[in-house]
């Protein structure tokens, strides 16, 4: 079995934050995101709180995160965006690894 340390715990870390932030990222340098949507600017900045809170090693933005990406994987199945539901997937398996668990489930001395 592989023992995973804090630095593995750290690369599990960005890749989720990676993976969670990119697609707002992307989707903000195109002008139709700004001007058809709203809610443009409360999503992404809802994100960053999520991924700020997961850093901080709250479990309650841990557990959101694990839902709201697991509902963005079952969406971008039945839509067929076979992009999104891979990128969506890896997020949902990251969150969900023993390193992550352990990382907000960890006292918070053992930082």
């Amino acid at each position: 079995m592989v023992r995973l340390d804090r630095l593995d715990a750290r690369a599990v870390l960005a890749a989720v934050a990676l993976l969670t932030l990119y697609p707002f990222v992307v989707a903000a340098t195109h002008d139709s995101f700004w001007r058809h949507r709203d809610m443009a600017p409360v999503v992404p900045a809802v994100a960053v709180s999520l991924v700020v809170a997961l850093v901080l090693r709250r479990r309650w933005a841990w557990g959101l995160l694990l839902l709201l990406q697991g509902i963005a994987t079952i969406r971008s199945i039945a839509t067929g965006d076979v992009i999104t539901a891979v990128t969506c997937s890896l997020a949902t398996a990251l969150l969900a690894s023993p390193s992550l668990r352990q990382y907000v489930g960890g006292r918070r001395g053992s930082a």
